[in-house]
């Protein structure tokens, strides 16, 4: 059978996608897509709190999930995220 196999160099199919969009930026810190996720999510629960390092606040937040103040400071965390620049998250919450 010959063509059968191809003469070009195999490449991974999304090699074409990294070198069409460049390098692909991995982060140290946290996420502030993932916190904000997490604050609209499981914020009632104190999961972004935990996520952040905020172990006290995370406890607290769970400990009073059952009277809905969470949930209000947990939206409105998130609108916070939201709005704060990436350095200045970073700088807050980096490890």
């Amino acid at each position: 059978m010959k063509g059968f196999l191809p003469t070009q160099n195999l490449t991974h199919p999304l090699s074409a996608l990294i070198d069409r969009f460049g390098e692909i930026e991995v982060s140290e810190g946290k996420s502030k897509t993932a916190a904000t996720l997490l604050a609209l999510v499981g914020g009632s629960f104190g999961l972004h709190r935990f996520y952040l390092g905020n172990y006290v606040w995370g406890a607290l937040y769970l400990a009073l999930c059952w009277s809905g103040v969470p949930f209000f400071l947990s939206c409105a965390e998130a609108i916070v995220f939201l709005l704060m620049s990436d350095e200045s998250f970073q700088e807050r919450y980096a490890d």
